[in-house]
Parts: structure tokens; C-alpha cells; sequence
């Protein structure tokens, strides 16, 4: 309760309370009725009726406080008018601060050299909590946060859950190809950002995974994980595709293990890190204007393309879209 005093009114302010403590001037007692059922709502009482039902008197321009009887002056001295409202809304103005929100910026965003080991470790480590797509691309997502901060800390990973599997286990682009693409995507402009990602998935095919290095970080336990799916170095193989469908048959029959098994799934966890430090070292090679695109297809398949290719003579064979090692799918012909 607040006490405001003048020469006029005396206005008692509850804050949603149920009691009033009332003094009895020249006696040593108090008396504590209750504020909801003895002080109606909004109700204006005439000094006498006041007077008689609670014996409140008040010094002039003084508050009554718990514990002291002062002497006080007459009603007629003071009071001319008590207004007593059981509940009231008290408006105050403050000042507040509002922080306003940093404008998302139109790519390509900001990059910086990144640590490759570091990557390859976050890349491994984020697999293990969102699957392969998720792990390469927050592999080089959280190392910007880190370094560069905003806008990559406005970015939802977990957007990039859908790409599990060669997209939601239809076994098509292999997962962490999507994730490292998205990422570089994200920091290098349109044209460029084709031609990185296009040598990201040459450089795929040919390469043996998982790496020597993510199979040592495993047997030594030096990635970022506690408990690991299996801790053994791991058979390699190469896809000679892109395609998460035949990266992981060919895994399978080299190293002769069925592909609903934890050796599996570590095998493409270490995938994950390793692309994901893949494509690092391409954007890195980038930023230092070092990047030259290497990679090329095997004569049988350059050979393929020299007619199946994107064009407007369908009888010479334009009727195809795409790229990549032809034989590890189709048969030769003439």
C-alpha cells in the first residue's frame, strides 16, 4: 500500500492486496480488517462515516508508520476527502532499450582461412548429431560462427537434416557433397561458387575415403566425440561417383561389411569431416587466389560426353543433363 498525503485528500493505493492495517490514534493497538470485504471497490466514504468505521487519523503531510503513535491533529485539520481504491493500475514511464536487429547481408558473406584439421574434426563430430549433410556443412558453418560471427550465427543447421542419406535416403547426391556445396554456396559468388563446388565432386570421386587421417584421429581418439560408433581404422574405397547410392555399395564390398552396421555409419561420419576439410582447403585456396580447377574425367568418360552431352541435336545424342564417370553405370558402345 502507498500513502499520499496533501492538505486536501489522502489517497490510499492498493497493490492488489487482501488486509489493511488500521491505527487507533491515542491507543496502543491496531486493528487489521479486510480490504475486500470492509473497503468496497472505488468507493468514496465522507470523513465521518470514515472516521467511525476505522478510526484513522492522519498527521498533515506525514505517513503513519508501522510501530509509531505520533501525536496527530484533528481530521477537520487535514482531511477533507478519502478515496480508498481496492485495486488500481499504476502507469510509469521508463526508458527501455531495444535492440535492433543487424540487417542480413546479401551473399557471398564474408571468409576467412579456416583450420582444415579443425573442420575435418567438426565436420566428424556434427554427423554424429545431424547425419552426413548436416555434419559437412556445420563442419564450416560453426568454424565461421567462431570466427567471424554474424550473419553465419543466424543460420539454422539444421535445415541441412534433409540431405541424410543422398536426401532423405533416396541415396542420391551423397549427403556431405550437399552440406560442403551449401557452404560454399554461402561465401563465394554464383559463378565461382559452381566451379569450387564442381571440382569439390570431382575430387570426391577419385578419392579414397575414408581418409588416413580421419582413420587416425578415430584410432587414437583424437576426434571431437567420446563414444565412438567403432574406433578401428576402416577400409578405403573410391566411388568413382558422386552418388551417395554407389559410394556406399562400393564401401561395402571392399571392406565386406553390410551397410546397416556401425562401421558403416562411422565410415561416412569420417566422410563427413573429411569433405567437409575438402572443401575448406578448396575456399582456402580461393581466398589466397590460388584456386585452379584440376580435375579431370577419365578419357572414357570425356569420350562419352564428346556426344551425350547438354545440346539441341538429339540425334547426335544431346539428350542427356549432366556429368561424371559414365561406365561405373552404363555399359560401353560404339
Amino acid at each position: 500500500m502507498r500513502l499520499e498525503t496533501s492538505l486536501h485528500r489522502i489517497r490510499l493505493v492498493h497493490f492488489r492486496v487482501h488486509t489493511l492495517t488500521i491505527f487507533r490514534p491515542g491507543r496502543k493497538e491496531m486493528k487489521t480488517i479486510d480490504a475486500a470485504s470492509d473497503l468496497p471497490e472505488s468507493s468514496l466514504r465522507s470523513r465521518r462515516k470514515f472516521l467511525k468505521e476505522t478510526g484513522l487519523a492522519v498527521a498533515a503531510g506525514a505517513a503513519v508508520l508501522v510501530g509509531c503513535a505520533p501525536t496527530a491533529p484533528t481530521p477537520e485539520q487535514v482531511i477533507k476527502e478519502v478515496e480508498v481504491t481496492r485495486q488500481v493500475e499504476v502507469e510509469a514511464t521508463r526508458q527501455v532499450e531495444v535492440e535492433v536487429p543487424q540487417e542480413i547481408p546479401a551473399s557471398p558473406w564474408q571468409y576467412v582461412e579456416l583450420d582444415v584439421e579443425e573442420v575435418r574434426k567438426r565436420g566428424h563430430e556434427g554427423y554424429y548429431r545431424g547425419d552426413c549433410c548436416f555434419g559437412a556443412f556445420v563442419g564450416i558453418l560453426e568454424a565461421l560462427k567462431d570466427k567471424v560471427g554474424f550473419p553465419f550465427t543466424q543460420i539454422p543447421a539444421e535445415m541441412m537434416g534433409f540431405g541424410a542419406g543422398g536426401v532423405s535416403g533416396w541415396g542420391t547426391t551423397c549427403g556431405a557433397l550437399i552440406g560442403a556445396a551449401a557452404a560454399i554456396n554461402l561465401v563465394t559468388e554464383k559463378d565461382l561458387a559452381r566451379k569450387i563446388v564442381s571440382e569439390l565432386l570431382g575430387k570426391y570421386s577419385v578419392t579414397p575415403f575414408p581418409s588416413e587421417t580421419s582413420n587416425n584421429y578415430a584410432v587414437n581418439h583424437e576426434f571431437l566425440v567420446t563414444e565412438y560408433k567403432s574406433d578401428k581404422a576402416l577400409p578405403q574405397s573410391v566411388s568413382n561417383s558422386p552418388l551417395c547410392h554407389v559410394s556406399v555399395t562400393e564401401w561395402c564390398k571392399a571392406a565386406g561389411i553390410a551397410s546397416k552396421t556401425p562401421e558403416r555409419a562411422e565410415r561416412c561420419g569420417r566422410l563427413a569431416g573429411d569433405v567437409a576439410a575438402m572443401a575448406a582447403e578448396l575456399l582456402n585456396a580461393n581466398l589466397a587466389a590460388a584456386f585452379v580447377p584440376a580435375f579431370q574425367f577419365s578419357q572414357e568418360a570425356q569420350g562419352c560426353m564428346s556426344c551425350h552431352t547438354l545440346g539441341d541435336n538429339f540425334a547426335a545424342g544431346n539428350f542427356i543433363q549432366g556429368k561424371g564417370e559414365c561406365l561405373s553405370c552404363h555399359e560401353p558402345h560404339q
